[in-house]
C-alpha cells in the first residue's frame, strides 16, 4: 500500500533512509526551471550526512553540463561519483560482452554529440552515421559501406532520429547476428512542463520491430547502476542495506520499476510523467507518493 508523504511523515522518511537516488527530469527541474522545494530537500539531506546519487536515463548531456544545472539551480556540489547515466554505465558493461575488444571493435552509435564523446573519453572506438553513406542510396544503385569492426550498435536519444539512421541500424543488426544490440533506456516519453513527447524507447522499439532483434537495456529499470553505487559506497566503508535505501521518481515503468528490481524503498514524486491516478493501474510496488517536495517547507 502506497503511503502518502505529509508533514507529519516526512521528517521519519528521511530518518528510516541513508541514501536517496533522484532521477532528474521530472524531479529536480522539468522543462528548465528547478522544482519546489527540491534546493531545500536537497540541503537538507546534505546536512544530515546522508548519501546522494543521481541516477538518469538522459544520455544527451556530458557530466559537465549535468554539474551546470547544479550550479544554475543552486544545488549541494555534484561530485562525478553521485551521478550515474548510461553513458557511463555502459563502460563496465561493454566489458562483460562476449568477443568485444575495445582495442578494436567498434560501435555504431545514433545520439547526440555528448553522448558520442562521452563513449570517446571512456576508450571506445565510436562510428556514427556521418561514417556511413546514406542507405536511401542503395534504391539508386549505390553501395553503403557497413564497418566490419563494428560489433555493437547502441540507441541513444537522437532529436534527429530519422528513417536513415534506424536503416543504418536495420543494416547491422538483422544482418550481422554477432551484433550486440543495446539501449540507453526504454522510456516511451519524457516531460516538458505539462507536455510529453517521444523518449528513446519509442525509438528502440521502431527498430526492434524492423529486424525482430530485442534491444539489451542499459539505464532503468535495469539493475546494473546499483551495482555501481554499491561499489561507490563500500569504497567508503560502508554496506549497503537495501531497507534504508530510497529511490525518487516520477516514472512507475522505470524509476520505481527500477527500485522493485533491485529491492529498494521508492517514492514516486508528481512532477514529471506519472499522477497519483497511475498508482491505482500498476502492479509495480511503490512506497510512497508525494505531489511535490514544495509541500514541506
Amino acid at each position: 500500500m502506497v503511503s502518502i508523504l505529509t508533514g507529519a511523515t516526512f521528517q521519519h522518511w528521511i530518518t528510516k533512509h541513508d541514501s536517496f537516488i533522484f532521477d532528474c527530469d521530472g524531479v529536480l527541474w522539468n522543462s528548465g526551471k528547478r522544482l519546489p522545494g527540491i534546493k531545500k530537500l536537497l540541503n537538507l539531506l546534505n546536512k544530515e550526512k546522508k548519501h546522494t546519487f543521481y541516477l538518469t536515463n538522459n544520455s544527451t548531456k556530458h557530466f559537465k553540463q549535468f554539474r551546470s544545472e547544479f550550479e544554475k539551480y543552486e544545488f549541494p556540489f555534484l561530485d562525478k561519483q553521485q551521478l550515474l547515466t548510461p553513458t557511463t554505465l555502459l563502460s563496465p558493461l561493454i566489458d562483460t560482452i562476449p568477443n568485444f575488444d575495445r582495442t578494436k571493435d567498434k560501435i555504431f552509435a545514433v545520439g547526440e554529440k555528448p553522448f558520442f564523446n562521452t563513449m570517446k573519453e571512456f576508450g571506445l572506438n565510436v562510428v556514427t552515421a556521418e561514417d556511413h553513406g546514406d542507405p536511401i542510396d542503395l534504391f539508386f544503385g549505390k553501395k553503403v559501406k557497413l564497418d566490419e569492426k563494428v560489433k555493437i550498435a547502441i540507441i541513444g536519444w537522437d532529436r534527429h532520429f530519422s528513417w536513415s539512421k534506424s536503416a543504418l541500424l536495420s543494416l547491422y543488426l538483422y544482418n550481422r547476428p554477432d551484433v550486440t544490440f543495446l539501449a540507453t533506456n526504454p522510456d516511451a516519453s519524457f516531460p516538458f512542463g505539462k507536455l510529453q513527447f517521444p523518449g528513446t524507447g519509442s525509438l528502440v522499439r521502431m527498430v526492434e520491430h524492423a529486424t525482430g532483434r530485442k534491444a539489451k537495456i542499459i539505464g532503468k529499470p535495469e539493475v546494473t547502476s546499483f551495482e555501481v553505487i554499491q561499489r561507490v559506497l563500500k569504497k567508503k566503508g560502508l554496506v549497503v542495506d537495501k531497507k534504508r535505501v530510497c529511490m525518487i521518481g516520477d516514472r512507475i515503468d522505470t524509476d520505481l520499476k527500477f527500485a522493485e528490481n533491485v529491492g529498494i524503498s521508492s517514492c514516486c514524486v508528481g512532477t514529471g510523467i506519472s499522477n497519483i491516478e497511475d498508482l491505482e493501474k500498476t502492479d509495480i510496488k511503490i512506497d510512497y507518493w508525494v505531489d511535490n517536495f514544495g509541500d514541506f517547507f
